[in-house]
């Protein structure tokens, strides 16, 4: 596991769905798991990641995430972070500092910019000294998110799969940890009302393997199925993410640029081991 997460700081792996899972549980307890998390929950989500640092700042942890191409923009969408670790306790509001965090994002250019901790104080009062904070200009960009949020984000993604618009939103909009609370229920409604068919697209994927001159694309699959046109091309290419992450590359390859699908087994048999996995990791029921 030690060697696995040196390669995986080095650039030279991503970690598995259930190492994933499991430095989300350590994260609580451990300062340097905390900074590494969300590198981990970035990377798994399929995102660009770049750990930067910034000294001057005083925060533990400070890094950026890229979105890369979001949906139908050219436009990048830049993250920075701090992590504030207080093991099971609640970070004190005067531990948050906004004003480094804003200054940080300002000079990098960034979009966004979140601070990550288990827990705040004064986090479910709107009139607290930590959320009051927001009413100050310059915070606008800000958003408090907890290991728990991560945790939730990781597990809707590895399920039905987020999209990098439907992630952006969240930090575009929500700013306190109340916020966000409401953002993913709001999310997780959504994706439990209105199921992506999943089996419909494997086997429109499996048709098109027929054709001998081009790899099977989910996006051509998309075009001509009506009950797959309900859903934007985006949303299934995240739902074969995460049955990629889920089932690795043994079993399905998703290039979510292009839209290619390389199945290397049925859909039968890939739906199995999906839902077996899924039961295995505390996923699925």
């Amino acid at each position: 596991d030690r060697d696995r997460m040196l390669r995986f700081l080095a650039g030279n792996v991503p970690l598995k769905a259930v190492e994933v899972l499991r430095l989300l549980r350590e994260a609580n307890d451990d300062k340097i798991a905390l900074e590494r998390l969300v590198g981990v929950v970035f990377q798994a989500l399929g995102f660009e990641y770049q750990r930067i640092g910034n000294h001057a700042s005083r925060l533990p942890c400070i890094s950026d995430a890229k979105f890369g191409k979001l949906e139908m923009s050219t436009t990048d969408d830049k993250l920075v972070y701090g992590a504030r670790h207080a093991g099971q306790h609640p970070v004190p509001a005067n531990k948050i500092d906004f004003v480094a965090l804003e200054s940080f994002r300002s000079e990098e250019s960034a979009d966004y910019a979140f601070f990550i901790a288990h827990k705040y104080e004064g986090e479910s009062d709107p009139s607290s000294k930590l959320n009051n904070k927001f009413n100050f200009p310059g915070n606008e960009r800000i958003t408090l998110l907890k290991v728990e949020h991560l945790n939730q984000i990781v597990r809707l993604h590895y399920r039905y799969g987020i999209t990098l618009a439907e992630l952006s939103k969240i930090f575009a909009q929500a700013r306190t940890v109340i916020d966000v609370d409401n953002a993913l229920n709001s999310l997780k409604k959504r994706f439990e009302e209105h199921h992506l068919p999943l089996r419909k697209l494997l086997e429109g994927l499996e048709e098109e393997k027929s054709d001998h001159l081009a790899v099977p694309n989910y996006r051509v699959v998309r075009s001509k199925n009506t009950a797959l046109r309900a859903f934007e091309p985006e949303r299934l290419g995240a739902l074969l993410k995460g049955v990629e992450s889920i089932v690795e590359k043994r079993w399905i390859e998703v290039d979510d640029y292009n839209g290619q699908v390389i199945m290397h087994q049925s859909p039968d048999k890939i739906i199995e081991m999906f839902e077996a996995a899924m039961v295995e990791l505390g996923l699925l029921n």
